[in-house]
């Protein structure tokens, strides 16, 4: 029996060590298969081959996040102590987010940094990186208008021309790609790439070689920085000056052109991943079962029809059993059999495979022998039947074979993002749509929001009228008469009652006999605005005193409705 040593040796002789694997979520291992980096090394290499980028003039960009709350890292204990505590700076913290860029050859744009605030202080940019750019949203995130921001400061770094322009690669962010982005960069000589959901753990240069040791550098630096001040908090006043530090000590040249080469991006390797990088998604993606058992199916029945054959010889018919399962292994092959010239002998065999185990079961039933002639025999298999559909759906009862969940459906119809060339002319027509379904959805949130706002200045008493008006056809055609009910909401101001206000009976306003109900449009003047002539929905207003008819308050020019006077009268 192997024991540690064996174990041991065995690590030692293939080298294999124990590590903490990465936590990945599924999202990173379904979207980062063969079709996708295949479709992004793709439009890379039409592009680079198009403009011939060097080094210097490829880029990437992506944002990350870094709290006034760090992790502290790890320090010297006392053996068997089970907790060893760290101080932090608060129990949850603000999330500050930062926007890098670096290039092929190690070249660094300076950062730039997004606070959760309303307003920008020149106290937030105390001791921060030299040439960065400071900036504030409400939640501390990034968007288009901070993002095309962005996209100036980096051309004023980069200074793109026609002759030499740059190639910046991203994700596919919702701030990222936008058609005020797309205009800008046609003309600024900005050509962008975007990379796939869900694979910047691999294709992104910043994320393979430089945000985790950024990230880590910056938890030491705020240990350090608590340690110097007696313990004193970290807020986003002290953010700038401590990641400065660590910023400084960790953007190298080194690290840059590390993590283009180790992504393939530069110099340029489409075949950098290979097939055991997508073994991952590839055995998810594989069905285990196609169905499992039914409840009743009828056991087909094969029978071996009499041969006569010479007195002299006999031979055994070859079988083949097949049991329907996963992958329909052939179990039983009956090879051919001689015997012996001068005896035969003719069984009748019946053989039941109940089960995926395929264990045989032989019954010998009645054996009749001839001496001097020989008969082929007659064989008789019986696949899985009624016992064995018994005997399976108990299997499958307490021992499932496992399946692969059906993807349920989700209520999200955005189309799913591939990697694309942002700034190619297809693209032009998608963002175009894009941003005309994002105006009008603006629009119809305008709308609402005047109407929500009409309601709360507008708290007036309503009158509700209902009228059925009759619609005679034209003469000639055919059909009965037709029936509209029109619901008018008349809202009336009423002031304080005093004498003067005894000059229209209240009986004449809210006069709702059985006269006014029904009446034609040609002849309805009740529910029509005198000035504009349109029928009313939710609005307010006003009376003649003279003449009696209705006028929208917007329309009549009143100020009250009290001894209000039409222009007609």
């Amino acid at each position: 029996m192997a024991g540690e040593d064996w174990a041991h040796g065995f690590r030692n002789r293939n080298k294999i060590t124990l590590r903490k694997p990465s936590p990945t979520s599924l999202s990173r291992v379904v979207g980062f298969n063969k079709d996708e980096v295949g479709l992004f090394f793709s439009n890379l290499t039409t592009v680079v081959d198009k403009f011939k980028f060097g080094a210097d003039r490829i880029y990437n960009m992506d944002e990350t996040g870094i709290s006034t709350v760090q992790k502290p890292g790890q320090i010297l204990g006392p053996k068997g102590q089970k907790q060893v505590g760290g101080a932090i700076s608060w129990e949850r913290g603000r999330n500050i987010t930062v926007i890098c860029c670096f290039s092929a050859s190690g070249t660094y744009v300076p950062p730039m940094i997004i606070y959760p605030r309303k307003r920008m202080s020149p106290l937030l940019e105390r001791g921060g990186p030299v040439g960065a750019l400071y900036r504030c949203s409400h939640n501390g995130w990034s968007n288009e208008d901070l993002f095309h921001e962005w996209l100036e400061h980096f051309k004023k770094f980069c200074k793109p021309t026609a002759e030499d322009p740059v190639l910046l690669l991203l994700d596919n962010h919702g701030s990222h790609i936008s058609l005020n982005t797309y205009n800008y960069c046609r003309l600024n000589h900005i050509h962008i790439v975007s990379i796939p959901p869900h694979t910047s753990h691999k294709i992104q240069p910043l994320d393979v070689s430089f945000y985790g040791p950024l990230k880590k550098s910056f938890n030491n630096e705020c240990d350090k920085f608590m340690r110097a001040n007696s313990y004193q908090k970290i807020t986003p006043y002290d953010i700038a000056y401590i990641f400065n530090k660590a910023y400084m000590s960790v953007a190298t040249l080194e690290k840059g052109v590390s993590g283009f080469k180790t992504t393939g991006i530069y110099p340029l390797n489409p075949k950098k991943f290979d097939d055991n990088e997508f073994t991952a998604v590839q055995h998810r993606d594989t069905q285990l079962v196609d169905d499992e058992p039914e409840d009743t199916f009828e056991a087909p029945v094969q029978r071996a029809s009499e041969v006569n054959q010479e007195k002299t010889t006999a031979t055994a018919p070859t079988a083949e059993v097949n049991l329907p399962g996963p992958s329909g292994v052939t179990f039983i092959k009956a090879s051919e059999v001689n015997q012996e010239k001068t005896t035969a002998t003719a069984p009748t065999a019946e053989v039941n495979l109940p089960g995926p185990s395929g264990v045989t079961f032989i019954k010998a039933s009645e054996v009749n022998q001839e001496k001097t002639t020989a008969t082929a025999p007659t064989a008789e298999v019986n696949l899985p039947g009624s016992s064995g559909v018994t005997f399976m759906k108990a299997l499958y009862k307490f021992s499932p074979i496992p399946k692969i969940a059906e993807a349920k459906l989700k209520s999200n119809t955005d189309r799913k993002l591939h990697s694309s060339i942002v700034t190619g002319t297809p693209m032009k027509t998608v963002l175009e749509e894009a941003e005309a379904k994002k105006k009008d959805k603006a629009a119809k949130k305008d709308a609402k929001r005047k109407r929500d706002a009409t309601k709360i200045l507008n708290p007036d008493k309503k009158i509700k009228k209902s009228a059925i008006v009759k619609v005679k056809k034209e003469e000639g055609t055919k059909g009965k008469i037709l029936k509209k009910k029109i619901k008018c909401r008349r809202l009336i101001s009423f002031e304080s009652s005093t004498s003067d206000e005894e000059d229209v009976p209240l009986k004449d306003i809210c006069d709702d006999n059985e006269d006014d109900d029904t009446f034609n449009i040609s002849d309805a003047n009740v529910d029509i605005c005198l000035v504009c002539g349109e029928f009313g929905h939710n609005e307010l207003w006003y009376r003649c005193t003279k003449c009696g008819k209705w006028a929208h308050a917007e329309c009549s020019g009143a100020d009250s409705a009290k001894n209000y006077i039409c222009d007609f009268c």
